[in-house]
C-alpha cells in the first residue's frame, strides 16, 4: 500500500502509474491494483466490509500478517492491558489494509497493489 495523489489516481484511472517511492522508482499495472482512491478503512464502513470479503492474503495460509493486538485503528494506538505490545497474525485483508493505512499517517487517498519485485528500481 502506498499513499496517492490525485493525479497517481488519474494515471491508475489510465491503467499505469509510474511513480517514485523512497528513492525507488516503480510501475503499477492497473492489473496489479487490488483498490485504490479513497477508501474508508473504518471498521462499520462499507469499504471495509468489501475488504473483509478479498483473499489477497489466502497464499499466506495460517501464517498471516502480524499486526498489534489490542488496536485502535481511530487513534492509532494499541490498549494493550499489560506493559508490553502484544501481537497476532492474521489474514484478514481488512484488519491488515486498516493498520497499513494508519501506519501512513491515514492519507486521503492510497493504493493497495500486488508488489513485483522485478519492476523496482534504485534511483539516486
Amino acid at each position: 500500500m502506498i499513499p496517492i495523489s490525485e493525479k497517481e489516481e488519474a494515471a491508475l484511472d489510465k491503467g499505469l502509474l509510474v511513480t517514485k517511492r523512497d528513492g525507488f522508482q516503480f510501475t503499477i499495472d492497473k492489473s496489479t491494483v487490488i483498490c485504490y482512491g479513497e477508501i474508508d478503512f473504518h471498521d462499520s464502513s462499507d469499504d471495509f466490509d468489501v475488504i473483509q470479503g478479498m483473499n489477497w492474503l489466502d497464499h499466506l495460509g495460517s501464517l498471516g500478517v502480524c499486526v498489534p493486538s489490542d488496536y485502535n485503528y481511530e487513534e492509532h494506538c494499541c490498549y494493550s492491558p499489560i506493559k508490553s505490545y502484544r501481537y497476532y497474525d492474521t489474514t484478514n485483508p481488512a484488519v491488515v489494509a486498516q493498520y497499513m493505512h494508519a501506519r501512513l499517517g491515514k492519507p486521503q487517498r492510497c493504493c493497495i497493489f500486488k508488489e513485483k519485485r522485478n519492476g523496482v528500481h534504485r534511483v539516486a
